[in-house]
């Protein structure tokens, strides 16, 4: 799959809210569960960061993200994408 979604559930996806959260777009709780909170902040961020504004949490965000989350402490699961589709938490 390669990518976190509305709907999704997870420890990946709390990490995501986390990122979300320090950067000021999230204000939701930090539950896990991939819902429309989620999904509007990282709609907000790909906005900011210049790639798709399509929802999807995934390896083009995550590029595209690349100098901002050097900046900030990210847990590797955020940074590495492929970390969490090889241990099959979401398929």
């Amino acid at each position: 799959m390669g990518y976190l979604r509305y709907g999704m559930r997870g420890d990946y996806v709390r990490d995501v809210q986390g990122l979300l959260w320090q950067a000021g777009l999230y204000d939701g709780m930090i539950d896990g569960r991939f819902g429309n909170k989620t999904e509007r902040a990282v709609k907000n961020w790909q906005s900011e960061v210049g790639v798709l504004s399509d929802g999807y949490w995934g390896v083009k965000t995550i590029e595209g993200s690349a100098n901002y989350l050097a900046k900030i402490n990210v847990p590797e699961s955020v940074t590495n994408p492929v970390v969490p589709f090889m241990k099959g938490k979401y398929e």
